[in-house]
């Protein structure tokens, strides 16, 4: 099938896009794309409401890339049409225009989150009539973009429940993965830790729970012995983030003398409060960088021990899977989060988790983590999940029940009311058996959009039976109590499920 990626996406501020088009190259699609970045992310759209004059200069830009876009797309009509258009992720405008130039092809919307809710969490919603009105105004241009799509690709369980009635049905869940550069970054600073250790003529590892003078001593002490842990946080400093608590835990952890190496990646709204209440002592070293260039930063969270997921407590923050957790395991990090029904349900026993705001129980475990032993950070990197703790949905839309099938387009999930436990219980058995690098090759882009690609061969599949239908319903119908010739044609055109037959369905906040 010919998929085309249309929009004004960046997949430099946000990677999601590129994974879904990665995966699906690597699926079979042929995937062609007609991008122009616009370069502004998620807060500038929507302060860009907020006033009339940045409405007007968002408006100016956002015509000049669609003038460009309508005439790069001359080449993909007539019968060069693609099977179907895949808008970009901010692609809540983009949409409109591809479905006007596409009226007969369908058009897939990576969706992933709400406008109005991200409007919400960072304050933009009660500012007054002004805020207000800007509010009302993003629940219609969400509305708008839903109803233009014929699927909508949504992140979570939790972002599909606030889909309106008029949007159910035409929904698939993709989490967001991480792309290619993130893995190479992992298994480049894996190289270099072994190498390390070899130049060093470390001993191996002692055994699970070998009791040596080292160990003792570290867990009495503040791991003088093998020196700091590195932790990174990078992002946006937005009420989803949560970096006040992170703040407010390396102050606990001086108190106590923790020794942790700590560098801040980015900037944002919470800036302020975060540098005010970062503590000014010797044992935790704060290093803060502004920015990172999108090519760089794999590199620069892979050189540490420990990568910063969210700890908000908006409801934005309960109901999202931040890339940034994504891009840490596959980065290798050991990676700490806040304990939410979709980030348990999608990471399970690859990640630690604490409750959002709690900066107590977040010093408690970047504490337990500086404790341990540079061989128990790995096999943290590594360890088995708990029984019960895995979800199926990361690996396959199979497990989940996901499916798009020939009788009309339906990708939906049983499970949804965000019990872990109801979707470990659909699992295959093989996967209570996953350890992290497993969980980490999960959230490849090849397995990410398992759930996108049969999403779109079920649309291939009710095309084709439209077409029939229009030709000679009543041969159809007969035919629909046998079977319908011709899906088997199509079904062969699936792309075979590659990585020993687990697959998984993965914004630079």
């Amino acid at each position: 099938m010919r998929i085309l990626g249309f929009g004004t996406y960046d997949v430099r501020l946000h990677p999601r896009v590129g994974v879904l088009l990665e995966g699906l190259r690597e699926r079979g699609f042929a995937v062609r794309e007609v991008d122009e970045p616009l370069g502004v992310g998620t807060a500038q759209r929507v302060k860009s409401l907020t006033s009339p004059a940045s409405a007007l200069r968002f408006a100016a830009a956002i015509a000049g890339k669609w003038a460009r876009l309508i005439r790069r797309t001359s080449a993909y009509r007539g019968k060069n049409r693609p099977d179907a258009v895949l808008v970009g992720y901010l692609g809540h405008f983009d949409v409109v225009l591809a479905r006007v130039l596409f009226p007969r092809t369908p058009i897939v919307l990576d969706h992933l989150i709400f406008a109005s809710d991200t409007a919400k969490d960072r304050g933009l919603s009660g500012g007054g009539v002004v805020g207000r009105l800007a509010y009302r105004l993003l629940e219609g241009i969400d509305r708008a973009a839903l109803a233009a799509a014929d699927v909508v690709v949504l992140d979570t369980d939790d972002h599909r429940a606030l889909l309106p009635a008029r949007a159910r049905g035409k929904e698939a869940v993709v989490p967001v993965g991480a792309p290619k550069r993130w893995f190479d970054a992992g298994d480049r600073a894996r190289r270099v830790r072994d190498e390390a250790r070899r130049a060093e003529g470390e001993a191996p590892a002692p055994a699970e729970n070998a009791r040596t003078p080292e160990s003792e001593a570290r867990k009495a002490g503040n791991g003088e012995d093998d020196g700091p842990l590195s932790v990174v946080f990078f992002g946006l400093f937005t009420p989803l983030q949560g970096a006040p608590t992170i703040a407010r835990a390396l102050a606990i952890l001086e108190d106590r003398g923790v020794r942790i190496d700590v560098t801040l990646v980015g900037d944002g709204q919470d800036a302020k409060a975060v540098r005010e209440a970062l503590p000014s002592g010797e044992s935790v070293r704060v290093s803060w960088i502004d920015w990172v260039d999108s090519e760089d930063l794999p590199d620069v969270v892979a050189g540490h021990d420990v990568c910063l997921g969210i700890f908000g407590t908006s409801g934005k923050a309960r109901r999202v899977v931040p890339n940034k957790v994504y891009q840490g395991i596959a980065a290798g990090c050991v990676v700490v989060t806040s304990d939410t029904p979709p980030q348990r349900r999608i990471l399970g026993g690859g990640a630690r988790f604490v409750e959002p705001g709690d900066a107590p129980a977040l010093a408690d475990a970047l504490q337990a983590l500086a404790q341990e032993r540079p061989w128990d950070r790995e096999r943290s990197r590594a360890r088995r999940r708990p029984e019960g703790e895995v979800s199926c949905g990361q690996f396959g839309g199979d497990g989940a029940g996901h499916s798009a099938d020939g009788a009309g387009l339906s990708v939906h999930g049983a499970g949804h009311s965000g019990d872990a436990r109801a979707l470990a219980d659909q699992a295959e058995p093989a996967l209570n058996e996953l350890d992290a690098d497993e969980i980490r090759e999960g959230f490849r882009a090849v397995r990410v959009t398992d759930s996108l690609a049969r999403a779109i061969l079920g649309m291939g599949r009710r095309r084709l039976r439209n077409k029939r239908e229009r030709l000679d319903p009543k041969r159809v119908s007969a035919e629909r109590k046998r079977g319908i010739p011709g899906l088997k044609r199509m079904r062969s055109q699936r792309p075979a499920r590659g990585n020993g037959g687990l697959s998984s369905p993965g914004e630079r906040e």
